[in-house]
């Protein structure tokens, strides 16, 4: 079984003229060679450090548009060759030998969103305490463009508590205009914010920790889950979060919240006697009128 990361994979494909590449490219590859074995000065390849990331953006990042859109982030082999290259040569204490990275790739190639995703991972998973990224490009649309992929994932810092996103974006007058994220105690902080004054319910949150198979012959994982809510007359929110993904159109949870609130609140209407004659059974329409809601949860499987 090979054990190499992509990134000494990929140097030897270059190097062997199974990947086509320029002569840059294959200058930088002859440096790298020996470096993954023998490192550099201070610095060695650390294997762990380098799939770290790569693993991160594939499992937790999102594609933020297009036909893909909402999707997992599959990187190309390239793309993880300079993520894996960037993040994966330290020092004995874990610090990284580049600081700057120079990348040339061609238009409508996934940049944006990749820079958006390493952005996402430097803020939650990067080992940092109160980390910042900054956005900068050398015109407010472009880095716009870089904020709307990090806006997409700024949904998915709703259920980081304690991480702050900053964006900056340089002015005509060549000052900053500097924009924050946070939610101290996350979801709950999040719907806080979306609801405001115009609750008639105290919201309330649920935390659950279980296990279990979806099938008797589907593998064992574990589940947790933040759930956070309450009913207001003039804010509608329902948002879900799988391991740090937003979902756009809620998939089990959804299925799940429908059937419990409308079960829930039948059963009470009921045993209170409140249905007039002849009205029909509540349902799920007449709930989400009304309803904020967010959850968030984690799996150690997915699908």
């Amino acid at each position: 079984m090979d054990e190499r990361t992509t990134a000494e994979r990929y140097v030897e494909d270059v190097l062997e003229g199974r990947i086509v590449a320029c002569a840059k490219l294959k200058q930088l590859c002859a440096m790298l060679r020996p470096r993954f074995a023998d490192g550099y000065k201070k610095w060695h390849y650390d294997a762990d450090a380098a799939n770290r990331v790569v693993g991160f953006v594939e499992r937790f990042c999102c594609v933020p548009s297009g036909r893909r859109y909402g999707k997992p982030m599959l990187l190309e082999p390239y793309e993880k060759f300079i993520l894996e290259v960037a993040f994966g040569f330290v020092d004995d204490e874990g610090l990284r030998q580049f600081n700057e990275v120079l990348w040339w790739v061609a238009k409508k190639n996934g940049k944006t969103s990749l820079i958006a995703a390493i952005a996402h991972y430097m803020m939650t998973s990067d080992g940092e305490g109160k980390p910042e990224v900054y956005v900068i490009a050398s015109a407010e649309p472009q880095a716009g463009l870089c904020y709307g992929g990090v806006d997409t994932m700024r949904r998915q810092s709703v259920v980081n508590a304690g991480i702050c996103f900053r964006l900056r974006v340089e002015q005509e007058n060549k000052s900053f205009a500097t924009q924050d994220f946070l939610y101290q105690n996350g979801i709950s902080d999040y719907l806080a914010e979306q609801v405001g004054d115009a609750a008639f319910t105290l919201p309330v949150q649920w935390h659950l920790e279980t296990q279990g198979r979806d099938r008797a012959d589907k593998p064992e994982y574990k589940f947790k889950a933040d759930i956070s809510f309450c009913f207001s007359k003039t804010v509608q929110l329902i948002e879900y979060y799988h391991n740090s993904s937003y979902l756009e159109y809620g998939g089990s949870p959804d299925k799940a919240v429908r059937s419990a609130f409308t079960y829930a609140i039948d059963k009470f209407c009921k045993a209170r006697d409140l249905y007039k004659k002849n009205e029909s059974k509540i349902g799920f329409q007449d709930v989400e009128d009304c309803l904020a809601l967010v959850i968030n949860s984690f799996s150690t499987l997915t699908s």
